[in-house]
């Protein structure tokens, strides 16, 4: 196998695992929801995401990671008011300043969830700023696993694929595998179209638990699967 997958299993093992992970169960101030707003455009977004969790009764820590000079003082204050706890964030760049899709430019900055064991985090659930919660989903701060994700549903494309669409993660926290993932970013071989999303599909390999599709409704299965869709939605 890939020797830089390897090594990467190897490292996101540093945080807990198995028994200890079950035993560990994180308090609501060690939950947290996490989102990211890197321009005032997804605004929007982000407070409806809020209401759509205030509305499921989350029991969490809201967490949104901002680049400041970029965000107006408005933006900030509106998401505050709508119960987010915002962390301030340097950017991560692709590697090699590589060129990307503009919606992926900023994407990499991402990883840096990981490093919210530093404000208390144990287990957080990071949604991407067009979600919207239509369930509470607290049961996911309870799974015994480091790392979890729905997987991806392409159109155009092969359809349904094994691979994970990053746009709502469980993770557990922990700098030393932030650390880690910076150092394999440059040299590891992944897809670098897909951004943050191809990074962690190879740095977790078959540490991934994949949860079932109800968990991130991308809208590509109504188009693939209408009678899922229905199902799910």
């Amino acid at each position: 196998g890939d020797r830089n997958a390897m090594d990467a299993v190897n490292a996101a093992s540093v945080s807990l695992k198995g028994d200890e992970l079950a035993s560990h169960a994180p308090t609501r101030d060690e939950r947290a929801i996490v989102s990211s707003l890197y321009s005032d455009s997804y605004l929007p977004g982000i407070l409806t995401l809020a209401q759509s969790l205030t509305t499921v009764n989350t029991a969490a820590r809201y967490v949104l990671l901002y680049f400041p000079e970029r965000i107006s003082p408005r933006s900030a204050c509106l998401a505050q008011e709508a119960g987010w706890e915002l962390v301030p964030v340097e950017r991560i760049a692709p590697p090699d300043n590589r060129r990307l899709y503009y919606r992926y430019v900023d994407q990499y900055t991402k990883l840096r969830i990981w490093t919210l064991d530093k404000i208390g985090v144990k287990v957080g659930v990071y949604l991407d700023g067009d979600t919207v919660v239509k369930r509470n989903v607290d049961e996911l701060f309870t799974l015994p696993y480091n790392f979890a994700a729905v997987p991806d549903v392409y159109l155009p494309g092969p359809g349904f694929v094994m691979d994970i669409n990053a746009g709502v993660l469980v993770f557990r926290p922990s700098t030393a595998v932030f650390e880690d993932m910076m150092q394999k970013v440059p040299t590891a071989k992944y897809n670098h179209g897909d951004s943050e999303q191809g990074f962690l599909r190879m740095y977790f390999a078959r540490q991934v638990l994949r949860l079932p599709h109800i968990y991130n409704a991308n809208m590509a299965i109504k188009y693939r699967a209408v009678d899922a869709w229905h199902s799910i939605k």
